[in-house]
């Protein structure tokens, strides 16, 4: 039988690159080690991270328009607009704004057309890429658009009645800014990943629901309509969930493998450092050799066991999108 090799891609020539790479794969060892004894929290860590680096990008990108797209709207004036404009007695009459800008009606427009298109940015990369979606994209689209407009009212709405008292105090601009932002940004970003959570659903839970509920339909003799009716959504369930289990189990065993590849190639390395060493003993060498032998073992089943997951992944997808290629990172 052929001896599989258990190795990582070789670092670069390039030092600055290949200091890098070490950063990584330590960070990955790591993560990769946490991951296999927190198989529970660390997807979701890693679906909080990814869905905060994507959210900070298209906040760039939302930046980036704001450079120019107020002048295309500077037809509508500079004037002060605000809605609803009501002042508060016990602020001195300063009024409370939810909706509105003091730079004009143009530049409100302007924010939120940028604010808006960094929102298209920022959902199919979030359920592309963060949650991995396979649901209905038209529906989620809607769910996602009628939380960002709620969220975001709310926040104006809330920031609204902080500001009021920010200007009656005499609160310097730079404070208030920064209480805005912190505001504004931290609330968004917590309460948008539960609304993705809500919209991208555990397909195993909902698969079973429909499930249950196709039962009592039958069960109880429903009309012929309602039941093909529910065995249609019900259809569509279980694909999500074979889709989405395949590919966890997938990911979740190409990450085991990482970490035991990545155990033994340590002690490999552990090894040959002290094969140079003159002050190593022989019975170090072996207790090395010992451990080696058991890191491989371990890194085999590991490789064994990403392929057969990795098969069932793509035996899965091929069935339900017969047309699509799909890409899979072959293990060495």
């Amino acid at each position: 039988m052929e001896q599989v090799i258990i190795q990582s891609r070789p670092l670069s020539n390039n030092k600055i690159i290949s200091w890098f790479q070490k950063i990584y794969r330590n960070f990955r060892f790591w993560w990769n080690g946490y991951s296999a004894k927190h198989p529970k929290e660390a997807p979701f860590i890693k679906k909080f991270f990814f869905f905060a680096v994507f959210s900070n990008l298209v906040s760039i990108a939302q930046y980036l328009l704001m450079i120019f797209l107020p002048d295309a709207f500077s037809f509508l004036g500079d004037a002060s607009w605000a809605w609803p404009n009501i002042p508060i007695s016990n602020a001195g009459g300063t009024p409370y704004v939810i909706l509105g800008d003091a730079k004009g009606l143009g530049y409100f427009v302007a924010f939120e057309i940028a604010v808006l298109t960094a929102q298209i940015l920022n959902f199919p990369l979030q359920r592309n890429l963060t949650f991995k979606s396979h649901g209905n994209v038209y529906i989620q689209a809607l769910a996602y658009f009628i939380g960002w407009a709620l969220v975001s009212f709310a926040t104006s709405a809330l920031w609204g009645i902080i500001n009021v008292y920010l200007i009656y105090y005499n609160i310097q601009f730079f404070i208030g800014d920064l209480l805005k932002n912190l505001l504004t940004g931290l609330v968004s970003t917590i309460v948008f990943f539960f609304i993705f959570l809500w919209i991208f659903p555990d397909y195993e839970k909902v698969y079973k629901r429909q499930q249950a509920r196709l039962e009592k339909f039958k069960n109880k003799k429903y009309p012929q309509a309602i039941v093909q009716r529910q065995e249609k959504i019900t259809s569509i369930c279980k694909k999500n969930y074979e889709l989405d289990h395949s590919r966890h189990q997938y990911e979740k065993a190409e990450q085991t493998y990482d970490y035991l590849a990545d155990a033994y190639e340590r002690k490999v390395r552990q090894k040959e450092e002290l094969s140079k060493s003159e002050d190593s003993k022989i019975e170090q060498i072996e207790k090395v050799d010992m451990e080696i032998e058991n890191r491989y073992k371990e890194a085999l089943e590991g490789y064994n066991d990403l392929q057969e997951k990795k098969k069932i992944y793509e035996e899965t997808y091929k069935f339900y999108f017969p047309n699509s290629k799909t890409k899979f990172t072959q293990k060495e």
